[in-house]
């Protein structure tokens, strides 16, 4: 199924371009499917919820070849903890029957990434998968909130093999399923960055009220 999706890439990319060329066919970056929801535990909210898959030529670690970007991004709040991202990564490259994790991970904008909210990273339950833990800094926050309301848009910058050279994949909010067949009659919801953006803002905001009635209780 995975090689078959890889391969339909191609196809989907040479549609969705503007110009179909031999050029846009071998620089493919295209969102595949996301999926948003919000998390709640005993009837509150407690995180945001991301899950998507895109694909891309990469020049930077594999020669050019296709390769397909599983993952997830969570917003965390638990009780007694401030609120934190958790980043799951997996990539398969064309023709690889197994997916690798990357070496690092991180949410990058044009200028910088969110690097300095860097928490830690642990090999994932599923195998080929690493996740990365991010504190909702004010560096995290802003690129999200610049990013997504610039063009609906999170860019994930990770690196293979110990390697030091960020390859990026943008992550389009508004592509809900891509249609291989038919890349025109894809899902889109317009709506979808504004819906991400604003679980964030409600998440963050509930984890602070309720650190503020913990030390109201304490006083």
């Amino acid at each position: 199924m995975t090689r078959i999706l890889i391969w339909s890439l191609g196809i989907a990319g040479t549609i969705l371009g503007s110009t179909p060329t031999i050029a846009a066919v071998e620089s493919i970056e295209v969102t595949i499917s996301t999926e948003i929801a919000p998390v709640f535990q005993n009837g509150e909210l407690t995180g945001c919820a991301l899950n998507f898959q895109a694909g891309k030529n990469d020049y930077t670690y594999f020669e050019g070849e296709l390769a397909l970007i599983t993952g997830s991004l969570n917003l965390y709040s638990r009780e007694g903890k401030p609120p934190f991202y958790g980043l799951k990564l997996g990539v398969l490259r064309n023709g690889e029957k197994d997916y690798v994790a990357p070496s690092s991970a991180v949410i990058v904008s044009d200028k910088t990434s969110n690097k300095v909210d860097f928490l830690t990273s642990v090999d994932s339950e599923t195998p080929g998968f690493r996740l990365f833990t991010f504190s909702a800094g004010d560096a995290t926050l802003k690129i999200m909130g610049d990013t997504t309301s610039k063009d609906r848009t999170i860019r994930i910058g990770y690196t293979m093999n110990g390697g030091s050279m960020s390859s990026i994949i943008p992550i389009t909010l508004s592509m809900k399923k891509l249609n291989f067949e038919n890349p025109k009659d894809s899902v889109l919801d317009d709506r979808a960055a504004a819906e991400w953006w604003g679980c964030n803002l409600n998440v963050i905001e509930a984890a602070l009220k309720r650190a503020e009635a913990v030390q109201s209780k304490g006083k």
